[in-house]
Formats: structure tokens, sequence, C-alpha cells
């Protein structure tokens, strides 16, 4: 037939691309290819599209709180089981009409934290503080977390006078109430001691509550030492780049002194 017909050959050649081009890309083609007298068509036809990526996987409920919050690791002055993500940085500063502190954030793996720390007190006997911290997260998984942490400070007057240092050694853990973690809660304790004395010792406990999901969230904040009460009411505003903390502070001591006023905070991760 081939013989006898050696034009109808030449035409049906310079056909092919014409057919190939009337094929729609992308579009998958179930019959053979064509392929040249003496040679194998090839296995598949290579217009079949590429198989779709795979979905990510989704966040658990800490990791959600983790991802919309810039200051997750902490609630107001207490921490939660949370840690700055490895490879990020947060600077944090909190005042009030007394003074403030400023503090450096870092994650240097996942799950391992370490800060920096300095505050001042602006009263005429003012103090001032120097500290480094780490917090190493044990557990975070589906809905709750479990972290330990310790730090150690200088305390002292501005002139550098009668410092005292002091260790500080402690854990948190955090869980949340629901699948978004509508409010995560987090309960935390531990021990306070003087570079002067082992034997002087303070122990500390505090609870916080980090509410809602969006823009703006209630903060409820409460530690326990001895002699007094320390507490925020507030809220946060803000997201993942930026966060922002304004509300009330409470003090109540045993003497019966204390009072309430207004503290404000920001933490920046990049």
């Amino acid at each position: 037939m081939l013989n006898a017909s050696p034009m109808r050959l030449v035409l049906l050649v310079l056909a092919l691309p014409s057919v190939a081009a009337a094929q729609a890309p992308g579009m998958y083609d179930p019959t053979p290819p064509l392929a040249p007298p003496g040679m194998t068509p090839l296995a598949a036809d290579t217009d079949e599209p590429p198989s779709p990526p795979a979905p990510a996987p989704a966040l658990s409920p800490i990791e959600l709180a983790a991802a919309r919050d810039a200051a997750d690791d902490r609630a107001y002055g207490t921490s939660t089981a949370l840690t700055v993500p490895a490879g990020k940085v947060d600077a944090s500063l909190r005042v009030a009409s007394f003074g403030g502190i400023a503090s450096v954030s870092a994650g240097v793996v996942d799950g391992l934290e370490v800060s920096a720390d300095m505050g001042l007190v602006l009263p005429e006997d003012g103090a001032a503080s120097y500290g480094v911290g780490a917090k190493l997260a044990l557990v975070k998984k589906g809905g709750w977390g479990l972290a330990v942490e310790g730090s150690y400070h200088q305390m002292g007057d501005d002139g550098g006078g009668g410092a005292v240092g002091l260790w500080s050694l402690g854990g948190v853990v955090s869980g949340c109430t629901d699948r978004e973690c509508s409010a995560l809660l987090s309960f935390g304790g531990g021990v306070l001691v003087s570079e002067d004395s082992a034997s002087d010792r303070l122990p500390y406990a505090w609870a916080s509550a980090l509410l809602g999901t969006g823009g703006f969230r209630p903060v409820l904040e409460g530690a326990v030492l001895e002699g007094g009460v320390l507490g925020f009411l507030g809220a946060r505003m803000g997201g993942r780049k930026v966060a922002f903390d304004l509300g009330i502070g409470i003090l109540g001591a045993s003497a019966g002194e204390g009072g309430a006023l207004p503290i404000a905070g920001i933490s920046v991760r990049p």
C-alpha cells in the first residue's frame, strides 16, 4: 500500500504536527501515540498533566496559637510553654509609670529559646536589673505543651552598689480549649534562689489566659509570690509580626499595700 501511494504517505507525515497541535495543552489522550515505522511508540502521552502537590498538613491547635501571635511565648509578664520559632528573633518592651523592661529572645533550634533582658525602676531609689535566660519545650503536641525554663539576674541600684544575683528555675504547661485554640491557658511555677544564700528561696506560681483568635484578644494573668500578688487585666492587639498589650497592672501585698496602674507592652517578630 505504501509503495502504491507515496504521495499519501507524504501528506500524512505533513499532517502530523497539525493533529498534535489540535490537542488542547494538558489534556490526556488515551490513544497510543504514533511512531514512524520500525520505532516503538512512547509509553505514555507527554501531555498528561503532573500530579497535584500534596496538601500541607493541618496545624495542631497549639501550632495555631503560635502561628498567629508575635508574643506567643508569654502572656504579659509570665511564660507560656511556647518558644520563639527556630531562626526567629523578637524584641519586647514592657513599660509602666515607674519604669520598664526591654528584652530580646531568639529561637536557637525548634523548641529552644534564649533571651536577655534589662530592667529599670525610675524613682529616686531606683534599681536596675540585667539577666539572661533559656526555655526548653519538652512537649508541643496536639493541643498542649510543656516547657522548663531558667534564668540568672543581677539586681541592684543604678550606681551598681549592693547588686544581688538571683537564679530562677521553673516549668510551665499550656493547653488549648478547642480545635481553634480559642483560649490558651497556662499554669506555671518555680523557685527563686539568691546567690548570697542558697537557703534563701522564694517559691512562686502563676496562671494566665489568652482568649480569642483574632486581632483583639483579652488577656488575664496572675502571679503569687511570698508576700504579694501581681496581676494583669487587659488585651493583646496585633498578629504574627507585631503584638501590642495594653491593660491594668495590679499589685497586692500582704501588708495591705498595693494598687493598680496602666501598663503596656509591645513585641516585634520580623
